[in-house]
């Protein structure tokens, strides 16, 4: 459908550092050409945006890419600002649902806190009816973010001559690229889940296919790499929230979570993986996305020792595979 040699390239702008992520591929990623983070601070003064975008040129101009060369650009967009819900429709043309967003979205979404705001919507494919008399359903993701989170990521990647084919939620990126090292099950009972421990919160990522996506704060940032002392009450205090998360999922789609992927900085702290496996009783990885994908890619040596902090990154440019969240 794309060819084989699909230039995509995924843009994470966190809260901490810029991360970038280029790759070439068809139906799915074949290689990863390019891969790199830049640090900036969003607490510090000054415009954010200028100086988001000053990070992103740096991090351009040290990987030899030129604007030109980036392909598809998808870049992300903070989870935790986003009210989504999965829902069941009559089936629908595209045409006929995007005429229904507004309705549907004041219906099944929590749009106090996003207005003005900014409406999407996907169609997931079929849905089982409830009654013959349903007729044929759908399920379809609703979305809406402010308008300012939204232009945030744009206004960056404008001052740098970019436009990006597409801003997607974080944590949707985040599951495409667990999806992509472990995919669901055709039984429609495995579950995938990924938390990613962020420097602004940690958030707790969940899904087994259509109907049964979930995303949750679970607690705060986790704290700097050097700050050794700091892991084991952070551990403390994510543990309550994450098994009251997981209850919570297995009442509401009666489905266990049999494992944990980790992703971000939080990833890298020493002996995390090991307390929160203690903590909860699960298995726990920290997810590298980069493996042997990235072997030649240029800026690799520095992404060795940090590959949970693209994951965001990698999920981007997955986008373009044929099956993606």
């Amino acid at each position: 459908m794309f060819g084989n040699n699909k230039v995509r390239t995924g843009i994470d702008l966190g809260s901490m550092s810029v991360k970038l992520v280029r790759s070439v591929g068809g139906k799915r990623i074949k290689r990863i050409t390019h891969i790199g983070v830049e640090n900036w601070n969003s607490t510090d003064s000054g415009d954010s945006v200028v100086r988001a975008a000053a990070a992103l040129r740096r991090l351009l101009q040290r990987l030899g890419l030129r604007r030109n060369q980036l392909g598809h650009i998808a870049v992300g967009l903070g989870g935790s600002h986003t009210s989504f819900r999965e829902i069941t429709l009559p089936r629908l043309a595209e045409d006929e649902l995007q005429r229904a967003l507004p309705y549907e979205a004041r219906k099944h979404l929590n749009l106090e806190d996003t207005t003005p705001s900014v409406l999407a919507s996907q169609i997931l494919g079929p849905a089982p009816s409830s009654t013959e008399d349903d007729g044929e359903q759908m399920w379809v993701l609703l979305a809406a973010v402010p308008e300012t989170r939204r232009d945030f990521p744009l206004q960056v990647l404008s001052q740098v001559g970019l436009e990006p084919e597409v801003i997607d939620p974080e944590f949707l990126a985040g599951l495409n690229e667990v999806l992509a090292h472990e995919p669901l099950t055709g039984d429609g009972d495995s579950v995938r889940a990924l938390l990613d421990l962020g420097s602004d919160s940690t958030e707790l990522h969940v899904t087994a296919g259509r109907g049964s996506l979930m995303s949750r704060t679970v607690g705060p940032g986790a704290p700097p790499l050097g700050e050794y002392e700091a892991v084991t009450p952070y551990v403390e205090q994510l543990t309550p929230r994450i098994r009251e998360t997981l209850t919570f999922y297995r009442g509401r789609h009666r489905r266990e979570i049999e494992k944990l992927y980790l992703a971000g900085g939080g990833a890298l702290l020493p002996e995390i993986v090991g307390q929160l496996h203690c903590a909860l009783d699960l298995p726990v990885t920290s997810l590298d996305p980069l493996g042997s994908l990235a072997d030649k890619a240029r800026g690799r040596e520095v992404a060795m020792t940090n590959g949970a902090r693209f994951v965001t990154a990698c999920g981007l440019c997955r986008w373009w595979d044929v099956t993606h969240v």
